[in-house]
């Protein structure tokens, strides 16, 4: 896996685009800081649809406008 990088760094490098990343630290408030970038897309269904196939905390996140859609999921196998 690649390093985990901060994830504003990650954001930045794929405007307008789905984030799927794997939290790696967090703030006292639990906001996801730095992560593992798992996938990108243009779709929010591609993305929906992966979701399953990642375990742990995962944050989703859009980078496009007006404003950015970010989600913290705890996902658990079945």
């Amino acid at each position: 896996m690649n390093r985990a990088e901060r994830i504003d760094r990650i954001e930045k490098k794929f405007p307008n685009q789905w984030l799927l990343i794997d939290v790696t630290r967090e703030d006292r408030n639990h906001e996801p800081l730095w992560g593992h970038l798992l996938l990108k897309s243009k779709s929010k269904q591609t993305v929906i649809k992966a979701l399953p196939k990642f375990g742990g905390s995962v944050y989703l996140t859009y980078t496009g406008r007006p404003l950015a859609q970010h989600f913290v999921l705890n996902t658990i196998e079945v």
